[in-house]
């Protein structure tokens, strides 16, 4: 009989890698618990899921067979850990409880979702944006912004961020806000990431399991909703859509860049993120490598919903406020032989979580 599993909704994991004792705003932190509701997407009977607070009653009804908890430390049973991404604590905290973990070294994961590892790849290989530069210098940004054709907008990264966190967007020289920002990550992480800003067609997550041994096994393709700010609004389980052609050619970088991941010893679920998007000349390209998540991903959460709707053709699950979501707005990407059911909301009280439609 398989081991109960704690699921551990650390879904500030991005900053935690880039400064585990940096004290985050509180609305950040509010997404460990906005969210833990996430995981029940794939929670069994018997399984565990953390909220830091009080799980709403709501959750609780329709999930009579999963054990809540408010500090996941506190649990003294054998089980096995499924955090959103495996940290310095998390590792350590399952080999002293002794709970099933992968033989992992926190330097590999910090390594995998590194801006720094998937830049090295796209130069080495020839996939990433043009213009796209690694800057160690506030002078290395504003020679790289000033080698753009004019007047071509831009993006700023951090080496970790996430859902259009942790970056700064402008046109021509910084402002003062953005050179400051500049200033306090190269400070604190040595280096930030100038990328052109491109016009967006289609994103999609590329899903893997990466394993000890045997090829990194494709789990499947989850088309993508980006707000026009580049902010992440929720994915596609769409096991009878087909996948248009032109993502075949990013699967396969992908998959090279999941074998990379796992000589160096990453395990677990990995999400990689390609964008379609249309070059100032005007040729429609594919960016395979626009972000690599050596963790978990809504995507794959979403892609794991699946099983909860046996008899739906399609389904959609869409993140931001409540009040936001339009089905008939949202929806219109995919030619749709039925109007859409809306089956599951959050709970009530949470705001990053809005609702889950199938057709």
């Amino acid at each position: 009989m398989p081991l109960p599993r704690l699921f551990i909704g650390n879904f500030d994991f991005e900053h935690r890698l880039a400064d585990p004792q940096r004290v985050l705003p509180r609305r950040i932190e509010e997404l460990n618990a906005d969210l833990a509701w996430s995981w029940l997407a794939l929670a069994r009977e018997g399984d565990i899921v953390w909220t830091p607070r009080t799980a709403d009653s709501e959750v609780i009804a329709e999930s009579a067979s999963v054990r809540f908890v408010t500090d996941w430390r506190d649990v003294e049973t054998i089980v096995e850990p499924v955090p959103w991404g495996w940290t310095d604590d998390l590792l350590l905290a399952a080999r002293v409880k002794r709970w099933s973990h992968p033989a992992m070294n926190p330097a590999v994961v910090k390594w995998a979702n590194s801006r720094q590892t998937s830049a090295s790849f796209e130069k080495t290989w020839g996939v990433g944006l043009p213009g796209a530069q690694t800057c160690r210098t506030s002078d290395g940004v504003t020679t790289a912004i000033g080698a753009l054709p004019e007047p071509q907008r831009w993006v700023v990264k951090a080496e970790f961020g996430m859902s259009g966190r942790e970056r700064q967007v402008g046109q021509g020289p910084l402002s003062i806000p953005a050179a400051n920002w500049v200033t306090r990550r190269q400070a604190a992480e040595g280096v930030v990431f100038l990328e052109p800003w491109v016009e967006r067609l289609d994103e999609v997550g590329i899903l893997f399991d990466v394993s000890a041994d045997g090829e990194p096994t494709l789990v499947g393709v989850a088309p993508m909703l980006i707000a026009p700010g580049g902010h992440y609004r929720g994915s596609w389980f769409a096991p009878l859509i087909t996948i248009e052609p032109w993502w075949a050619d990013a699967v396969e970088v992908a998959t090279r860049a999941a074998r990379e991941l796992q000589a160096r010893g990453y395990r677990g679920p990995l999400g990689i993120d390609a964008m379609q998007y249309r070059h100032t000349d005007g040729t429609i390209r594919v960016r395979p490598l626009q972000d690599i998540n050596a963790r978990w991903s809504m995507g794959r959460l979403a892609w794991n919903w699946r099983s909860h709707f046996p008899n739906a053709s399609c389904g959609y699950w869409w993140h931001g406020p409540k009040s936001a979501f339009d089905v008939g707005e949202h929806l219109t990407a995919w030619p749709l032989p039925q109007s859409p059911n809306v089956q599951r909301t959050s709970p009530a009280g949470t705001e990053h979580v809005a609702v889950l439609v199938w057709v």
